[in-house]
């Protein structure tokens, strides 16, 4: 999945901010200042996620996040923002996320939940066991909706609620003090809901031609990302849904709408192999998991499809070159 560097930009201002370079920031992810300056430029999901790891590395803040969230502005999030402020309606301003969070750089898919106009809530998709990347971005979103739901729907935006699907973390003491809400853990599903204002009330900020300007704007990225996504690209999102049961070559083909041999040219001119990017995905969930420090090296083994420790740990050397409790030393 290809997204806009916007979110990545706004992460190396907050984190030079506490006091860490960009290149740390950066590091493993391939990008540099100077690329993300390029108006043209797109990143992958992948490229996103290792900066969300580098910055809780660093910080050593599990919190960081949510508080990032709650600090967000509008320049943050780019047009997006302003397209969602000038809109009709509340209704409106969140189908617009729905369809174009990726150009504001964020990755984990939302839905509406409508009981009536005036009762319903924002769901958060993630996977409770993506470990702390994963609840980075949840938290991130839902202190976004803290902060910006304000700006959209003036002060008659209140939340009721805010749930999460997984535990409660060691920081959960601070998502009630930064969200100034209620808030409930090892729910059904991650989920933000406001007391007000009504889906369909009339917002403060609507201007009709300064959000046509904005969707003209959205559409266009959305081309190019739409056009731009290599297949490498497009296997690693089908890869991360499945790092324990790979698909083989064929159907990944299949999914793909190709024949085999056409995706290996593909892969060829983009400089990768198949069994590479399996192994990459991998490296990167295996990373992440180990990191997280809530799996032991058994179970993240597991996770990735090793039915035998000693075959992870096999694996794991011969893509970083270090035995796993070599790499942990060094993190």
């Amino acid at each position: 999945m290809l997204l806009k560097p916007t979110k990545i930009r706004s992460y190396l201002a907050a984190m030079k901010v506490r006091g860490f370079s960009i290149k740390a920031v950066l590091a493993g992810t391939d990008l540099t200042e100077h690329q993300l300056q390029d108006p043209a430029l797109l990143v992958e999901q992948h490229q996103r996620e290792r900066v969300i790891h580098n910055m809780l590395r660093l910080s050593g803040n599990p919190a960081l996040g949510l508080e990032l969230g709650i600090a967000s502005q509008a320049v943050d999030v780019g047009v997006l923002a302003y397209a969602q402020m000038s809109a009709r309606s509340m209704r409106e301003a969140l189908a617009l996320w729905i369809r174009y969070s990726g150009v504001a750089g964020t990755t984990i898919p939302i839905r509406l939940d409508e009981k009536s106009s005036n009762d319903w809530g924002v769901v958060y998709d993630i996977d409770n066991t993506a470990g702390p990347v994963a609840w980075f971005s949840a938290e991130e979103l839902v202190g976004m909706a803290a902060s910006f739901g304000p700006a959209i729907g003036g002060s008659a935006f209140m939340l009721r609620e805010c749930s999460f699907s997984y535990a409660a973390p060691p920081h959960w003491e601070r998502y009630a003090l930064l969200l100034r809400c209620p808030v409930r853990f090892n729910a059904r599903q991650t989920s933000m809901r406001p007391k007000s204002p009504d889906l369909d009330w009339t917002l403060p900020g609507s201007d009709p031609e300064f959000h046509l300007i904005c969707l003209r704007y959205l559409k266009q990225v959305t081309r190019q990302i739409g056009h731009e996504r290599p297949i490498t690209s497009r296997l690693r999102t089908l890869l991360l849904s499945r790092p324990a049961t790979p698909p083989s070559l064929d159907e990944a083909a299949e999914y793909l709408g190709m024949s085999a041999r056409t995706l290996r040219r593909h892969l060829q001119q983009e400089g990768s192999r198949y069994q590479g990017l399996i192994d990459r995905v991998r490296l990167d969930l295996a990373t992440e998991y180990l990191q997280g420090e809530h799996k032991s090296i058994k179970e993240v083994g597991y996770e990735l499809g090793y039915r035998n420790v000693n075959a992870f740990r096999r694996a794991f050397k011969s893509w970083t070159g270090n035995t796993i409790q070599d790499y942990l030393a060094r993190s």
